[in-house]
């Protein structure tokens, strides 16, 4: 491993170089992540526990938006807000207990059949 002089001189731990065997694909995809984790407290299972855990919220705040549009719901006083994401999370879990795997088309069949969500929810008979 070679040491880079101006990161030595500002304390920086040195860069590593070295040769791959194999070569790159060059389609392939890479991330760059930063934690304040010491890697001597966690290894990589851990980090890819965490990334996938903010890919689950990230994936739950896409269908509230895109879906339902939260983002420009209007509703910013009183209690209308949180009656609205209630109402939105009720949806989005009748369409997970419906077994549905596409949200958006849960969406429109509940909108055109409202009996149906009714009836999922043992309103109706």
């Amino acid at each position: 491993m070679d040491q880079d002089p101006p990161a030595a001189a500002a304390g920086r731990p040195p860069i590593g170089h070295r040769l791959l065997e194999t070569p790159i694909d060059p389609h392939a995809n890479a991330e760059l992540g930063i934690t304040t984790v010491p890697s001597a407290v966690t290894d990589t299972a851990v980090l890819a526990r965490c990334v996938r855990g903010q890919w689950a919220i990230d994936a739950q705040h896409f269908v509230r938006d895109v879906t339902f549009g939260e983002d420009a719901c209007r509703a910013r006083t009183g209690s209308l807000p949180r009656v609205l994401a209630t109402l939105r999370s009720l949806a989005i879990s009748l369409a997970h207990l419906a077994e549905w795997t596409n949200n958006a088309a849960a969406h429109d069949h509940y909108r055109n059949h409202p009996a149906d969500a009714l009836h999922e929810l043992g309103l109706t008979t």
